[in-house]
């Protein structure tokens, strides 16, 4: 990226457009070090969405208390050990993140702590507009009454705003789509 020419870009550049600095994280480790990596916008845009993706499924697992998978952190470190196969690495945690099985979660955390692309983090408080805020808590109105074509045509205005719906045990949560 050349300054001059206008190629440079700032991590303020980053947040002006919505993207969070692990974003860019997860789109460096989409290449491997010694390849050149081709920045656009639609490829940031994509390690967005898979880094939010994967962030939820670690949120969705849950705590077994099983010691890390052996398999998939052997695979893990194995890429690693490649001359840093970031690419292979990563796409050793999807693979396991897929997979569900006992151990998962602690082989999530533990290639966190390489790959520190927020997984555990909380969820950013995000203010909603209040249009928004009014029609999410008329969305669990309607399903607390079990009004379901209601809380069906407010989750699509919702979705239609930009927002999506996440319903759970715990609860509905609404977030940017």
């Amino acid at each position: 990226m050349a300054k001059s020419s206008g190629g440079f870009i700032r991590l303020q550049d980053l947040a002006e457009r919505g993207f969070d600095p692990l974003d860019f994280r997860y789109f460096c480790y989409t290449a491997h070090y010694r390849k050149q990596l081709d920045f656009s916008w639609e490829a940031l845009e994509a390690a967005k969405v898979a880094r939010r993706r994967l962030v939820e499924r670690f949120r969705e697992l849950p705590e077994d208390g099983a010691p890390a998978a052996a398999a998939p952190l052997e695979e893990f470190r194995s890429r690693l050990a490649d001359d840093l196969d970031m690419p292979g690495a990563t796409a050793a945690v999807w693979k396991a993140a897929a997979d569900k099985s006992a151990g998962t979660k602690a082989f999530l955390a533990a290639a966190e702590s390489v790959l520190a692309l927020g997984l555990g983090q909380a969820e950013p408080a995000a203010e909603l507009p209040a249009a928004v805020a009014a029609d999410f808590e008329s969305y669990k109105a309607a399903r607390a009454k079990k009004d379901f074509a209601a809380s069906d045509a407010l989750r699509k205005k919702l979705a239609e705003s930009g927002y999506k719906v996440l319903d759970s045990k715990e609860g509905s949560r609404v977030q940017r789509a």
